[in-house]
């Protein structure tokens, strides 16, 4: 069939299901806009992710993956961590009469209640043991084999009780300065900021960031006199949380490469911390490329906190202004392709910068093996083949099982701790593992 055009105009013939549809266009510009905005919509970066997602997080998280990804597309809560700095009572209680709680501190509580519970337990089988003691069964006999016998295991077991106490003491008193309000599951409300003048100045009250966020601070456990290095340390959520527990009672180096990031720290710590603050006793701020720090700086810190860069998925899924702010942009490609490197590097040089007897925390915004568990099993096995440096890892699931009831974690983990979001705890995605350098 023949169809008659006029000269002026153009024709652009797009393939739909097997139908042609003829679009007529009056000008080359109007047909390079259309051609544009069409390949621009399916080669968005967002859409590429979620593709990429949809592919390859179903064979990890298998059905859940769906819940998982509405959760993901869905609006997150936040947690609200109050600035210690200034008084902020009035605020406080305003948040408890909305319904909010401190998480960090039902934490500690419930730490302090395991601690009871495997006291009355410790107690019990020391009875056991004093009792098997008193039994005098006639030599060589199969009696006293089963005594014998009875005693080593209680007394193993006795000597794993006295290990879990000791850890369960150390988390009763984990970041107990620290004050993380989040609303129950099911909650939606939403934070509201708040401001305050302290000596002619502009102060926030609180940091907004996801919960799941703080969850490498309490992993990390910053204590009094620690000598801390936070490797990636922009925009500095993680940094505020950490400095608001320590204070000026540890060391604290915040790093970042970017100058525009930490730029922004340095806006961030002015928000927060008082005029009369003397930072420079108590932290430092520099801008080196943690790839290279070993070059630079070993065995000086006692703590480091590895915040990868990383695919950031829940983001990647959003659409945003630029296309160059989603790593998934074809401009991108070869930086996403090379993430694993550049985070392995860094976790590297982190457990090379920390003493002997040390803490390394590693985390993620990202569910993906490649950037998580993988990493980690590599960097550990490179540090044994080429440096002589053993690093073990840390069990996470005494903490992960305080938070539980905050928290949705993936079950299956087999290196560290992995926050999923759900659409009644929408936190994370997080990863989190913890490594102790012991040469």
């Amino acid at each position: 069939m023949l169809i008659s055009i006029k000269p002026a105009q153009r024709i652009f013939a797009l393939n739909k299901s097997s139908l042609y549809t003829i679009v007529r266009f009056k000008s080359k510009k109007r047909l390079f806009k259309y051609k544009y905005r069409n390949l621009r919509s399916k080669s968005a970066p967002h859409e590429i992710a979620r593709d990429y997602f949809d592919e390859n997080y179903p064979a990890y998280f298998g059905s859940d993956w769906f819940s998982i990804r509405c959760a993901m597309l869905s609006r997150k809560k936040y947690c609200c961590v109050l600035n210690n700095f200034i008084s902020v009572k009035d605020y406080e209680k305003n948040l408890i009469d909305s319904g909010a709680y401190d998480f960090v501190g039902k934490m500690n509580q419930n730490a302090r209640l395991e601690c009871s519970l495997l006291e009355a337990e410790r107690d019990m089988t020391i009875k056991q043991i004093q009792q098997l003691q008193e039994v005098e069964p006639a030599a060589d006999s199969d009696e006293t084999r089963v005594t014998v016998n009875s005693a080593e295991e209680l007394i193993d077991k006795h000597q794993s009780i006295l290990d879990q106490i000791d850890l369960y003491e150390g988390l009763s008193k984990n970041c107990s300065n620290l004050r993380a309000y989040v609303y129950p599951r099911g909650d939606i409300t939403e934070f509201k900021t708040s401001n305050v003048i302290e000596n002619k100045q502009w102060l926030h009250q609180s940091y907004l960031l996801d919960a799941a966020s703080v969850l490498p601070v309490l992993a990390l456990v910053p204590e009094e006199g620690d000598d801390i290095l936070d490797m990636c340390a922009a925009p500095g959520g993680k940094f505020i949380t950490m400095l608001q527990h320590v204070q000026n009672q540890a060391r604290l180096v915040a790093n970042d490469p970017s100058k525009s990031r930490g730029q922004h720290l340095h806006g961030v710590l002015h928000q927060y911390l008082p005029v009369d603050y003397d930072i420079q006793d108590t932290i430092k701020t520099v801008a080196f490329d943690g790839q290279y720090w070993a070059a630079i700086e070993t065995d000086c810190y006692s703590k480091v906190l590895v915040d990868a860069p990383c695919t950031n998925d829940r983001l990647s899924m959003y659409e945003t202004e630029k296309n160059t702010d989603n790593i998934f942009c074809h401009l991108r490609k070869n930086e996403r392709a090379k993430l694993p490197e550049m985070q392995a590097a860094l976790l590297k040089n982190a457990v090379q910068a920390c003493k002997v007897g040390g803490t390394v925390v590693y985390s993620t915004c990202s569910a993906s093996r490649w950037q998580n568990e993988f990493v980690v099993q590599f960097v550990i096995q490179d540090l044994l083949d080429n440096h002589n440096i053993i690093c073990e890892l840390e069990d996470l699931k005494p903490m992960t099982n305080l938070l539980k009831d905050e928290f949705n974690f993936y079950p299956n983990a087999t290196v560290g701790a992995l926050v999923q979001p759900h659409l009644e705890a929408n936190f994370g995605p997080m990863f989190i593992c913890k490594l102790s350098r012991t040469t």
